[in-house]
């Protein structure tokens, strides 16, 4: 008798643990499905947000910028003034989409490696917006305009791109004196123009650091002159000693 009724207890018990497990696994159940209708929640979320950007980057008639530095400010203007009132995420998508050719490559560490908007625009201005750069493809692109042939074609399109580049020189604002040093500092080496860029940096007493005059850069040529003929006969003399 004693032993039915430990029996019976021993039965109730299993049961009720039966029951705790059954309890337990479907609060398991409940929690596992209630993480996975989240999940879907937000991967919905996501496409519909992505949708949405792509949406609006379709409706945007954007400039592109393949790395010509005469249309920079051009491009960075018109950028900024249709991108107005949207966040740095979405302006950042836009930025990557209109950069093309070399000026995309320029930037395009940030750009991999999910740069911050501003920093892309401070990599693209110290580079394109740069006043020197900007000068010297001004320059070159009114001098170095290939001459048309008898064709009238030519010569009209000729006419055309030399009035619009003329207009990019005036607007330099630089005097006659400045365009002729800035026009002759485009013939020397690189390395010797980058000395007197450095050296009239230096100096500061002038109005605009990219403007000069041969005034200017008279006392830097003769010191730079004298001290490359003093090298070069410096060299010569070393030579002569080692030959004989």
């Amino acid at each position: 008798m004693l032993q039915k009724f430990i029996d019976t207890v021993r039965i109730e018990e299993f049961g009720k643990e039966e029951q705790k497990d059954a309890a337990a696994l479907e609060i398991r159940g409940i929690s596992l499905f209630r993480k996975i209708a989240i999940a879907v929640s937000n991967v919905k979320e996501s496409i519909e947000t992505k949708s949405k950007v792509a949406g609006k980057l379709a409706k945007l008639d954007l400039p592109t910028f393949d790395g010509d530095f005469l249309l920079y400010k051009y491009f960075r203007t018109r950028f900024i003034t249709l991108t107005e009132g949207y966040n740095e995420t979405t302006k950042k998508i836009y930025l990557t989409n209109s950069l093309k050719g070399r000026a995309r490559k320029y930037v395009e560490d940030l750009i991999i490696h999910d740069g911050e908007y501003e920093e892309i625009w401070k990599q693209l201005n110290s580079h394109f917006g740069n006043p020197n750069n900007i000068i010297d493809a001004t320059l070159k692109a009114f001098f170095e305009l290939p001459r048309p042939s008898k064709d009238i074609q030519e010569i009209e399109e000729h006419f055309i791109q030399s009035k619009n580049r003329c207009t990019s020189v005036i607007a330099l604002d630089h005097s006659p004196d400045e365009l002729l040093a800035a026009v002759y500092m485009l013939q020397l080496p690189g390395e010797v123009r980058s000395e007197l860029e450095k050296k009239l940096h230096e100096t500061g007493n002038r109005e605009s650091e990219t403007k000069f005059t041969f005034n200017d850069l008279g006392p830097l040529m003769e010191e730079y002159i004298r001290i490359m003929k003093l090298s070069s006969q410096k060299n010569e003399e070393l030579g002569k000693s080692k030959s004989n």
